[in-house]
């Protein structure tokens, strides 16, 4: 087991290479203001548990982050990523923090990751959520303040383990809150 941390000097926008060498590397954390891509290599280190990016410029997140199998923790904020890929092998994320950022969408297929018990999307852009919400029934923590939310799906009321929704600053409809107050207490 092997843990990294990188923090790239001002005039550095690109990861060293000899990061993808390190098979053992299980817990990485990158600190940039001018990487604006991740590189596919990154598929290399397969014993990947934790990624945590905190890279002002980043762009783009590549698709063979999210086939990482033992990836399990993944935060991604105070970057420049509009658009978060789909994830198409069943990931083992248990928790997932894409807080400000520049995100107007969320790909359904993170309704697919049965295994997530916290969700950070705090401080985008998002105007709505995958209906499919409601399958992520080890949900325990969501977190969607300061985005552009009017409306929550239904499927969000039938979480059973749900204990913490945040969503202030929101623009919330009258009928929304109403419901947020009559299912989960929530006062506006």
């Amino acid at each position: 087991m092997s843990a990294k941390f990188i923090k790239l000097r001002k005039n550095q926008s690109t990861l060293p290479n000899e990061i993808f060498l390190d098979q053992s590397i299980t817990k990485l954390e990158i600190i940039s203001e001018n990487l604006e891509l991740i590189p596919d290599q990154i598929s290399k280190l397969v014993n990947l548990q934790f990624l945590s990016l905190n890279c002002k410029s980043l762009i783009s997140i590549p698709e063979e982050l999210l086939k990482l199998t033992k990836l399990n923790y993944l935060k991604i904020f105070n970057s420049s990523i509009d658009i978060f890929p789909d994830i198409e092998v069943c990931s083992p994320l248990t928790n997932l923090f894409l807080n400000n950022n520049k995100l107007s969408m969320i790909p359904q297929s993170i309704c697919n990751l049965k295994s997530l018990n916290t969700v950070d999307l705090s401080g985008n852009q998002l105007e709505s959520i995958p209906t499919a919400f409601g399958n992520l029934e080890n949900l325990s923590r969501l977190s969607l303040e300061r985005n552009k939310l009017k409306e929550i799906p239904e499927s969000i009321y039938l979480l059973k383990n749900l204990n913490h929704l945040a969503l202030d600053g929101n623009p919330l409809s009258d009928s929304t809150k109403l419901k947020l107050q009559n299912v989960f207490g929530i006062w506006f």
